[in-house]
């Protein structure tokens, strides 16, 4: 192989793994928390890959006023496969510049869900019994 071919060659890595080498499609979710048949006025939604997901990473979303998008500021969207929702539901009220959200009415809401290979919306609703 001459110096030329050589060349080509190597110039051509970058072009492959660029159609080839891509990175993993993600999905957003977005959708709805109501507590006590109320949006919840604020919190946040975790989404953990369950055991059999081994290959994806945490999402999550925080959650205002009964909703939630991972497209939104701080949020993170996901791979598609198995995951366990995990929510934690605080009132919306300020306490101090640490607790802007006010305090936690519930952390310990979860459910295993599915996420499709593409964008999806999830609605979840937490009974007062549930969440205590």
């Amino acid at each position: 192989m001459n110096r030329r071919s050589f060349m080509l060659s190597l110039a051509s890595i970058p072009a492959i793994c660029l159609t080839g080498c891509g990175a993993p499609s993600l999905s957003h979710v977005t959708g709805t928390v109501t507590y006590d048949g109320n949006p919840l006025p604020a919190g946040t939604i975790s989404f953990n890959p369950a055991p059999s997901n081994t290959e994806a990473a945490q999402g999550m979303a925080f959650i205002k006023d009964g909703s939630f998008t991972t497209r939104s500021d701080g949020g993170r969207a996901v791979m598609k496969g198995a995951y366990i929702v995990r929510i934690k539901g605080l009132d919306g009220k300020f306490i101090s510049t640490d607790k802007p959200n006010g305090k936690v009415i519930f952390d310990d809401f979860t459910q295993e869900v599915e996420i499709p290979a593409s964008d999806v919306d999830l609605n979840f609703t937490v009974a007062a019994k549930a969440a205590s």
